[in-house]
């Protein structure tokens, strides 16, 4: 059947292999928005010694700019290529990761969902681009697959792997502070017998990196705190909070347009993740998805098998509504276990040959849109 993982894998492979070019199609194409934000900054870095913007210290993320200083030997056009090339292949091995963590909680029919995954527009328009999401995408899986083997607090490996995968994604978004404590709470619970002594070097050592893992970005945050004090006259993050917290609260589930925004953000916005529609809002779509979403993850063990993810996704959307931001292109992260969601109840409620079938004509027809695009962008 198309849905095991013993039969037609040469053709998925195929299928996968084909969709994953696409991540590609943006390499060469001029810097856009943010990016050009992140390459002044990198180059002020490198020109004075100094992260500022327009003359003014800068708050904004440290991580691309950093790569881009790190990458200052190679001239012109070609350093932007070389990171955008990172972008996509984070990409790639953020699906590796998923497809380890697919294996791990022996999902049936992962390729069924992974084509899925490869052929929606939010993720492809993450890759090829100096915006932080697709590292941010890899990142995030990197941790949840960790978390989620058995005893993963006694591997030093795994731990380290944790630590510096937390470290980077709050220099790539600064909200994913939240994974420390989070970390530390999966750890601890995981100890069945914490009063023995033969778990007591394993709580030190977990302690310890962890600890160690958390200076690295309160250096960062003194940095913040004084920048964001001092009277900053450039951008800052608390600026969207001095409308108000319930203004804020309604920016991000999408009732208003926060600043500098031209459209609604939060709930209506969720249907354009699924969409390839250009700025696509649904209050009713979107309520008709989420609610089959929520259906779906509490069908058939599914929040027992998949809490450590699942608790990691519903703080972020907490942490993004509470920052007036809500859904957007910031839950690209989510996007596999969303689908894993959907097809752990359709799977039982429709044929599989049916299912083949659906999925066959929507993974072509998203496709077929995506070259469109492509065409489009290389011309």
């Amino acid at each position: 059947m198309f849905l095991t993982e013993n039969k037609n894998n040469w053709l998925i492979y195929i299928i996968n292999f084909i969709i994953s070019l696409l991540l590609f199609r943006s390499l060469f194409v001029e810097l856009r928005g943010d990016e050009w934000t992140y390459y002044s900054l990198a180059n002020n870095l490198l020109q004075s010694g100094n992260y500022q913007s327009n003359g003014i210290q800068s708050t904004i993320i440290p991580s691309i700019p950093f790569l881009l200083y790190l990458t200052s030997f190679i001239n012109g056009e070609l350093q932007v290529w070389l990171v955008r090339l990172m972008s996509s292949l984070s990409l790639i091995i953020g699906m590796f990761y998923i497809y380890k963590y697919f294996k791990l909680k022996e999902v049936k029919g992962l390729f069924f969902i992974l084509p899925f995954i490869l052929v929606n527009h939010t993720f492809i328009n993450s890759s090829s681009s100096l915006y932080p999401d697709a590292l941010i995408f890899m990142l995030t899986w990197m941790v949840i697959y960790y978390i989620s083997r058995v005893d993963f607090y006694k591997s030093t490996l795994s731990l380290l792997i944790i630590s510096f995968s937390i470290i980077s994604l709050f220099y790539l978004r600064y909200i994913y502070i939240y994974l420390l404590p989070l970390v530390f709470y999966f750890s601890f619970g995981s100890f069945k017998e914490l009063k023995q002594l033969k778990y007591y070097a394993d709580k030190i050592k977990l302690f310890s990196i962890l600890s160690f893992a958390s200076i690295f970005i309160l250096v960062w945050v003194y940095y913040l705190v004084n920048i964001e004090t001092g009277g900053n006259d450039g951008y800052s993050y608390l600026s969207r909070f001095s409308n108000g917290f319930l203004k804020t609260i309604s920016d991000g589930l999408g009732f208003t347009i926060a600043e500098n925004h031209s459209r609604h953000n939060g709930i209506p916005a969720f249907i354009s993740m699924f969409i390839p529609i250009t700025g696509i809002r649904s209050w009713f779509l979107s309520i008709l998805l989420i609610a089959f979403l929520l259906f779906s993850m509490f069908y058939n063990k599914f929040l027992k098998i998949h809490r450590e993810a699942i608790l990691i996704f519903i703080f972020l959307y907490m942490i993004l509504l509470l920052s007036g931001t809500g859904f957007s292109r910031y839950w690209l992260s989510s996007l596999p276990l969303i689908y894993l969601a959907f097809f752990n109840f359709l799977k039982d409620k429709v044929h599989l040959n049916k299912l083949k079938l659906i999925t066959l004509i929507l993974i072509t027809l998203l496709f077929i849109n995506e070259l469109r695009i492509t065409y489009l962008i290389l011309n």
